[in-house]
């Protein structure tokens, strides 16, 4: 989940174009719309099961985007 994540929040983050249209930013708010409704049912899911299985969950997909985050900017450094 954390993984889906972040390379949605890249791909949101490309879709920032110079000029700034209203198509992009329209499409930036959506995609972000869509990935916090993503997380908030699987993590209200993780919860309804069990105390212990939505911390987990939480501290997973924690670990999960800053591992994910990390890899994505030395990735990007070697790019440029």
């Amino acid at each position: 989940m954390a993984v889906i994540f972040v390379y949605s929040q890249d791909k949101s983050i490309r879709l920032i174009q110079p000029d700034e249209n209203r198509l992009s930013i329209s499409k930036m708010f959506f995609f972000s719309f869509l990935r916090i409704i993503m997380s908030s049912v699987i993590l209200l899911f993780a919860f309804l099961q069990s105390l212990t299985s939505g911390f987990a969950c939480l501290i997973s997909f924690i670990i999960a985007r800053w591992l994910t985050l990390l890899f994505l900017l030395k990735k990007s450094r070697r790019g440029i």
